[in-house]
């Protein structure tokens, strides 16, 4: 999975948030920080405690450094590579070390990162947290005990082998997987042309 760094959103003047129709809003004066020093601590990485279809629940703990002054509240950016492959705000103005971020598109990968801010700026990012997939909305779904679907699903590792050179428009792609779950229904393969952008194809498990 690529990834922007977070790190680059220091220099973005606009936000851009999932479940607002894409309706990029003003950056707020106090997120471009003056002195570093007297910005806090970047967060511990989040946590997350619940997952929906379209909601996820983080928790995480703050820097024991504030800075120049009191912190007063936390930023939360999701990444997630069907949704955009970039970072994006999706909670603001958040007063707690927890919350629920909602608007997620369900059976989707993402990950999050968290700062804090204070009077002077804004923190660093968190760790990222460990990537989540929120639930799916197929019948089949149904009466499953999610968290333990979340927990076998992790588990799960796919090693990509090396790809074959068919033609001068295909190559094909295998791969091994270990510790298997039941609740596989499928892969998505991602890849992009050389300097190209993202594409994806989704490849059923044979039944």
């Amino acid at each position: 999975m690529q990834m922007f760094s977070p790190h680059e959103r220091f220099t973005q003047k606009t936000l851009c948030r999932p479940g607002d129709g894409g309706r990029r809003v003003q950056t707020p004066q106090w997120l471009r920080p003056q002195n570093p020093s007297s910005c806090p601590g970047p967060p511990h990485k989040p946590m997350v405690t619940d997952v929906s279809k379209n909601s996820v629940s983080l928790t995480w703990q703050p820097n024991a450094h504030e800075g120049g002054a009191a912190v007063t509240c936390y930023i939360i950016e999701a990444f997630s590579q069907s949704a955009g492959s970039t970072w994006q705000t999706v909670a603001d103005m958040v007063k707690m070390e927890t919350h629920t971020i909602t608007g997620l598109l369900p059976n989707t990968i993402y990950l999050f990162i968290v700062r804090a801010v204070n009077a002077y700026g804004l923190s660093d990012p968190s760790p990222i947290s460990e990537p989540v997939r929120t639930q799916d909305v197929s019948p089949t779904g149904q009466g499953v005990d999610h968290r333990q679907v979340q927990r076998e699903l992790g588990e799960v590792a796919i090693q990509l082998q090396e790809p074959v050179t068919l033609t001068t428009s295909s190559i094909r792609v295998s791969w091994t997987v270990d510790r298997q779950s039941q609740y596989v229904q499928g892969y998505r393969l991602f890849y992009r042309p050389s300097g190209g952008s993202w594409l994806l194809q989704d490849i059923n498990s044979p039944v």
